[in-house]
C-alpha cells in the first residue's frame, strides 16, 4: 500500500489546481468577450486539457514516488495510457472543434504559468518530510 504524499506537496498540488481554475476562466472569459468563436474555443478547451493533464500527472507521480514496485509497474502502464489519451484528446480537439492553434496553446500555458507562480509565492515549510 502506498504510504501518503507529505502534507507540503499535497498543499501544492492544490494551490496549483486552484491557479489552474483561475487563470483558465479569466483567459477564457477574456477570449468569449474579446475574441471569436475558433478563439474562446481554444483557450477554454486547451485550459481544460492542460488541468486535466497536470491532475492526471500529480496522481501517478504520487504512485510513481510513494508507492512499492507493483503500484510502480501499474503506475507506468498507465502513464503510457494518459499519454495516449491526451494526444487522442489533441487531435480530437483541433479536428472536431477547430480551434485557432494559437488560443489552444495559450491555454495549454495555464499548468506552467501556474506552477511557476505557487513556486514564486509559496512560503518555505519546516516539514521534514518535504524538505527530505
Amino acid at each position: 500500500m502506498p504510504s501518503p504524499a507529505p502534507v507540503g506537496r499535497r498543499r501544492f498540488i492544490f494551490r496549483v489546481e486552484v491557479l489552474h481554475g483561475v487563470l483558465g476562466s479569466v483567459g477564457f472569459l477574456i477570449a468569449l468577450l474579446a475574441g471569436t468563436r475558433p478563439m474562446w474555443v481554444g483557450v477554454g478547451a486547451g485550459a481544460l486539457v492542460a488541468v486535466a493533464n497536470f491532475h492526471a500527472m500529480a496522481g501517478l507521480l504520487e504512485r510513481l514516488t510513494m508507492g512499492d514496485m507493483q503500484t510502480r509497474s501499474i503506475a507506468v502502464g498507465m502513464l503510457m495510457v494518459k499519454l495516449l489519451v491526451l494526444g487522442a484528446a489533441v487531435l480530437a480537439i483541433l479536428t472536431l472543434l477547430q480551434p485557432n492553434a494559437a488560443a489552444f496553446a495559450a491555454g495549454l500555458t495555464v499548468t506552467p504559468l501556474s506552477l511557476l507562480l505557487v513556486s514564486a509565492f509559496a512560503r518555505p515549510t519546516a516539514d521534514s518530510e518535504v524538505q527530505g
